[in-house]
């Protein structure tokens, strides 16, 4: 696999990750203030229905889903680590995995801020961390 659609892919499923992470999230906060809701059904002949079990499989769903995320971005962070511990550069290795591996999914510019630099620099540093770990592929 290429260097950088590896670290690209790190990032993207990182983001699919918290996605996923916020909903399930967001479905619990339905439930906390209510426990059990019931919910009419429009059909007359039926009875209002209970909407807590449908709820905990929804989440029950995104559990799992979370869980097979959390199993591919694991091996690609591994080898996103590896590769990028492969630079000599302490900054360019911190530059790398602020944006490329951290779950808060910095952009550049929050990166350059975080470690001090100008954006300019940030962006220097990481081209000339991209070119260093593609002559060790």
């Amino acid at each position: 696999m290429q260097i950088r659609q590896l670290l690209i892919d790190c990032r993207k499923e990182q983001a699919e990750l918290n996605s996923l992470i916020n909903k399930r999230e967001y479905i619990y906060s339905t439930l906390l203030p209510k426990a059990v809701k019931i919910k009419e059904v429009d059909v007359q002949i039926s009875a209002p229905q209970d909407v807590m079990a449908d709820t905990m499989a929804e989440i029950e769903q995104y559990d799992s889903a979370i869980s097979r995320k959390i199993l591919t971005l694991s091996r690609k962070h591994r080898k996103g680590i590896d590769m990028i511990g492969k630079l000599n550069d302490t900054v360019q290795r911190n530059a790398l995995e602020l944006y490329y591996l951290d779950s808060r999914l910095l952009s550049w510019e929050q990166v350059a801020l975080e470690m001090g630099y100008d954006v300019r620099q940030i962006y220097r540093i990481k081209n000339a961390a991209i070119d260093e770990l593609l002559k060790c592929q």
